[in-house]
């Protein structure tokens, strides 16, 4: 077995154990590196960038000073990744100039986040800034349908026509105590009852007809029959009969409804 020299002096004896003289050395050498760490620190090997980018054969965690930004790289992933260090120590919490929101709560740090808090406003882009801002009509688009609250149409004639249902001609719109449909007129649901039959020439109180409620007089006799009204009540529209205000003339079979406002007027219709 051959055993190795350095400048003459012995390694290894024939037992394969360090000599005496090599043991010196290195304690020498170790001594020496504990003493340059506690005065100067690691120093790590420095390279150009140009050169950090060749040594491809280095293992993940290696460390280099890349001498062209000043700043320390370690190799990750097979990739160099430059080491930054902030200038100043670090405060918490955290400010916003330095990526935090300088809040502790969640409610605090959004509205840190997002400026001057006024009701009723939304956090709303304009394309490069987000800000808070009241809605805005022109931001809204489409046709908002009846499911969310819309008519589901974009002109006041079909909204309508949407929103009462089937369309027919001579339907109203009638509620049941519940809903609200289109339907025919129901005759129960009329206010008056069956017509007033006239058989002769009749004088009523028009103070006596409740404001409101339609009243229906019917002639059933031939020739003409007249209705006048007195108590100072005067008619709307009369019937021209001998130019009388309060007087109506009838025709057999003629239905006349009467209906008494609070301006003291009855409508005839």
């Amino acid at each position: 077995m051959t055993i190795p020299v350095f400048d003459n002096i012995r390694v290894v004896d024939e037992n394969g154990i360090f000599t005496p003289e090599w043991r010196a050395i290195l304690q020498n050498l170790f001594q020496t590196l504990q003493d340059r760490f506690s005065n100067e620190g690691l120093v790590m090997p420095s390279q150009s960038v140009t050169n950090i980018n060749l040594l491809n054969n280095s293992d993940d965690g290696a460390l280099v000073y890349d001498e062209t930004t000043n700043l320390p790289k370690i190799r990750v992933n097979g990739v160099w990744e430059t080491l930054n260090f902030s200038p100043s120590p670090l405060t918490v919490p955290v400010p916003i100039v330095d990526g935090g929101t300088g809040q502790t709560t969640q409610q605090n740090a959004i509205n840190a986040l997002t400026g001057t808090q006024v009701n009723k406003y939304y956090l709303r882009s304009d394309g490069t800034n987000a800000t808070l801002s009241p809605l805005n009509v022109a931001d809204f688009s489409g046709i908002l349908g009846i499911s969310n609250g819309g008519t589901g149409q974009s002109t006041q004639q079909n909204a309508i026509n949407a929103l009462a249902g089937a369309v027919t001609n001579g339907y109203v719109l009638r509620g049941d105590g519940t809903n609200v449909s289109m339907s025919a007129i129901q005759t129960s649901d009329l206010p008056y009852t069956t017509p007033i039959q006239l058989t002769v020439n009749t004088t009523i109180n028009g103070t006596g007809l409740t404001i409101g409620v339609p009243y229906q007089y019917q002639s059933t006799s031939v020739p003409i029959i007249t209705l006048t009204i007195v108590g100072g009540i005067t008619l709307r529209n009369p019937p021209a009969l001998n130019g009388s205000p309060t007087t109506i003339g009838f025709n057999e079979n003629d239905v006349f409804t009467l209906t008494r406002y609070s301006d003291s007027t009855i409508l005839i219709t």
